[in-house]
């Protein structure tokens, strides 16, 4: 499989993960594209599904396919489930995403877990500035514990180190 990344970086800090992402009805690759329209999603690491709004719903004709029971921090009860492809920046698309309605604050798509946990996802400060990167399929552990054991060791030591380590 591919490896499909992205990569979101701000001026500043920030405390809120933004992007571009676009919805459409499901489709398998070689039918003929159904519409699709652009939204703004927040990443949520605490957010266990994908959620969209009414909005979205009603933008696209979305057919409802299920209930489940959903809570939010506002809200709790039963919310509808829908069938949708997802396409993130730099052509990431993920396809068949089951995602839930409910209301989002300050944007359309909320990206939960059940995207995040399908690659390796990350957040750096650098020089007080936010970045966001993202892969699927995942490609490796990143590890900061043992990255900094290993940059304490002599050089010469770890050039004797098994390949991947490093």
């Amino acid at each position: 499989m591919t490896v499909s990344p992205l990569t979101i970086k701000h001026g500043g800090l920030t405390n809120v993960i933004k992007s571009e992402a676009a919805i459409s009805i499901p489709f398998l690759e070689g039918d003929p594209a159904p519409e699709i329209k652009k939204y703004t999603a927040v990443w949520d690491t605490g957010a266990m599904s994908t959620v969209i709004t009414q909005k979205i719903v009603d933008d696209l004709k979305l057919k409802q396919i299920d209930m489940v029971p959903a809570s939010s921090a506002t809200t709790s009860g039963t919310a509808p489930v829908y069938l949708v492809n997802l396409m993130l920046p730099s052509n990431v698309t993920i396809t068949g995403v089951r995602v839930i309605q409910m209301n989002v604050q300050g944007s359309d798509i909320l990206i939960g877990m059940d995207i995040i946990t399908l690659g390796d996802f990350s957040i750096t400060n650098h020089e007080g500035k936010t970045c966001m990167s993202f892969r699927i399929p995942s490609s490796h552990e990143i590890d900061y514990v043992k990255d900094a054991q290993i940059a304490a060791l002599p050089r010469h030591m770890r050039r004797h180190l098994p390949k991947g380590s490093k």
